[in-house]
C-alpha cells in the first residue's frame, strides 16, 4: 500500500510538473478566460462549472465591453475617434476570434485538450523525460522567457499607439486585451508543437542507437554464435517496432494539436492580413487623415508585429517538419543497410510508411500548409491588395 502511495504521488508530481511548463502562458489564459483544463489528483480533467461560466463572462464581457464603448465612444485619454465598420473591421475580426476561442476551450475542444496532455504525459513516461526535473525546467525557462518577450513587446506597442494618437479610450482597452490574448495563443501553439519536436529528437535519438547496435555487432560477428546473432536481430526489431509505435503516438498528439488549432491559426492569418490592409489603407486615405492619424513609425510596428506572428507560426511548424525528416532518413538508413536482418529491415519499412502517414504539418481547414512558404504567401498576397488601395487611393 504504501509503494502504491509513493507511486501515485510520483505520478502526481510528474503531470504537474509537465503543466508547470506551460506557465506562466497557462494561468494568464486562466485570467483571460480560457479555461483548458485543471488538474485533479493524478488526472487532468475538464473544468468545474464555476469555472465554465467565469470563462464565458469573462469573455462576453469583454466583447460586450468594446462594442458598447465603440459604438458610444468614451475616452480615458483625449478625443475618442467615431465609429467606423471598415476602420473598425480588424478589431472585430480579432474580438470574434478571442470569443470563440473562449467558448471552444469550454466546448468542442476541451476533450481534445485533456487527451494532449494526458497522451504528452503517457508518452514522457515511456521515454523517461519526466524521471527528472531538469528536462521539465528547460521547458519552463523556455515559456517564461517567451512570455516576458510578449509582455514587453506589447507593453512598447501599446505605447506607442497611445503616443502616437494622444487617445486611450475604454473600447481601446479590451482591444489590447484581445491583441495580447491573441499572441499569447502562439506562444502556446508555439510550445506544443516545440514540445513534440523535442520528443520526437529524443525519438530519433534512440533511431541512431539501433543503427549503432547493429555496426557493433557486426565488428563482433567472428566470436558470435549465430543463434546469438539471431536473437540480437529480433531484439532490435522489437525495439524498432516499439519505436514506430511511440512515432504513432506522437502523431496522434500532433493530430489533436492540429484539430484544436485551425480556427486559430485561420483567424490569426485573416486578423493579420486585414489589420495590414486596414492601416495601410487609413494612412493613405485622406478622409481618414482628419479623424485617424497613423504615422509611418507607427504603420511599420504594427505591419512587423504581424508579419512576426506568421513568422513564428511558419517556423515553428518547419522545425517539426525537419525533425520528421530526419526521423524519416534514420529510417531510411536502416531500410538501405543491406547488412542488416531480414525482421529489422521489414519493420524499418513498415516504420517508414507510418512516417509517410503522419507528415507532422500543421493544415488548417485542408485548405493550406503551415511551414515557411506561408511567408512568401502571405507576404506576396498583402502586396498585391497594397498595389491595389494605393491605385484606389488615388481616385479617393
Amino acid at each position: 500500500m504504501e509503494f502504491g502511495n509513493i507511486e501515485f504521488n510520483n505520478m502526481k508530481n510528474r503531470l504537474k510538473q509537465l503543466m508547470n511548463t506551460f506557465d506562466p502562458v497557462l494561468a494568464t489564459e486562466k485570467l483571460l478566460g480560457i479555461n483548458r483544463f485543471t488538474l485533479e489528483g493524478h488526472n487532468v480533467v475538464a473544468a468545474s462549472s464555476f469555472s465554465k461560466f467565469t470563462s464565458f463572462s469573462i469573455s462576453t464581457s469583454v466583447v460586450l465591453w468594446f462594442a458598447i464603448f465603440r459604438i458610444f465612444p468614451l475616452s480615458i485619454l483625449g478625443t475618442a475617434f467615431q465609429f467606423n465598420l471598415f476602420r473598425d473591421l480588424p478589431m472585430f475580426v480579432i474580438l470574434a476570434q478571442y470569443w470563440f476561442t473562449c467558448v471552444f476551450a469550454i466546448s468542442l475542444h476541451e476533450k481534445i485538450n485533456i487527451m494532449t496532455l494526458n497522451d504528452i504525459h503517457h508518452l514522457d513516461t515511456i521515454l523517461h523525460v519526466n524521471f527528472g526535473d531538469n528536462f521539465y525546467r528547460r521547458a519552463r525557462k523556455e515559456s517564461t522567457i517567451a512570455f516576458l518577450v510578449l509582455l514587453i513587446s506589447h507593453v512598447i506597442l501599446e505605447c506607442g499607439d497611445i503616443f502616437s494618437d494622444g487617445l486611450l479610450s475604454f473600447s481601446g482597452v479590451s482591444i489590447m486585451i484581445t491583441h495580447f490574448f491573441q499572441d499569447l495563443e502562439v506562444v502556446m501553439f508555439y510550445k506544443l508543437i516545440s514540445m513534440l519536436d523535442a520528443r520526437l529528437k529524443i525519438l530519433n535519438g534512440l533511431i541512431g542507437n539501433i543503427k549503432k547496435k547493429e555496426e557493433n555487432s557486426l565488428t563482433r560477428t567472428i566470436i558470435i554464435s549465430q543463434t546469438a546473432d539471431t536473437s540480437s536481430a529480433i531484439d532490435r526489431a522489437t525495439e524498432l517496432n516499439n519505436l514506430a509505435s511511440l512515432y504513432f503516438k506522437i502523431g496522434e498528439i500532433f493530430t489533436s494539436i492540429n484539430d484544436s488549432s485551425n480556427f486559430q491559426i485561420l483567424m490569426t492569418l485573416l486578423s493579420a492580413f486585414a489589420s495590414i490592409i486596414v492601416v495601410i489603407w487609413a494612412a493613405l486615405n485622406n478622409e481618414f487623415k482628419e479623424t485617424f492619424s497613423v504615422n509611418i513609425i507607427r504603420i511599420v510596428m504594427w505591419c512587423t508585429r504581424y508579419v512576426c506572428v506568421i513568422i513564428i507560426l511558419s517556423f515553428t511548424c518547419e522545425k517539426l517538419i525537419s525533425t520528421r525528416n530526419n526521423t524519416k532518413v534514420l529510417v531510411n538508413d536502416i531500410i538501405m543497410d543491406y547488412d542488416q536482418p531480414p525482421q529489422v529491415r521489414f519493420q524499418a519499412k513498415a516504420f517508414k510508411e507510418l512516417i509517410d502517414a503522419y507528415f507532422l504539418s500543421i493544415s488548417i481547414y485542408d485548405m493550406f500548409f503551415v511551414d515557411v512558404t506561408l511567408i512568401i504567401k502571405f507576404i506576396s498576397v498583402c502586396t498585391t491588395y497594397l498595389i491595389v488601395i494605393i491605385q484606389v487611393s488615388h481616385f479617393v
